[in-house]
């Protein structure tokens, strides 16, 4: 009976290390899988980043050309007018564009 006993003790501490080290090893992996999403996202957040920057760049000289424009007496107010217009025109166009993707997806 003390001899089975003993053996069954050995069987757990075996069967324990090796449950142990299996926990160890996907506590590991879960670490891993942590600094490896927290590194690309902090490398997508970076890109973003850089990306805002240039479009605002990018609008901003934009912006200035418009007021630029608006300024620049009446001469320029015919061709603002289509620029304007052209701008609606687009918008309405993207507007008819995006209700038909979202009707046909529903």
């Amino acid at each position: 009976m003390d001899r089975e006993a003993s053996m069954v003790d050995r069987q757990n501490q075996q069967r324990t290390e090796w449950l142990s080290s299996k926990v160890n090893r996907l506590k590991s992996l879960a670490l891993d899988i942590e600094d490896e999403s927290k590194a690309q996202a902090q490398g997508l957040l970076d890109d973003v980043g850089n990306d805002m920057d240039g479009v605002r760049g990018f609008l901003d000289g934009t912006m200035n050309r418009v007021n630029y424009m608006v300024r620049n007496g009446r001469q320029n107010r015919r061709f603002t007018c289509y620029v304007v217009l052209f701008v609606l025109g687009f918008l309405f166009v993207l507007y008819l564009l995006m209700a038909r993707a979202w009707a046909s997806t529903a």
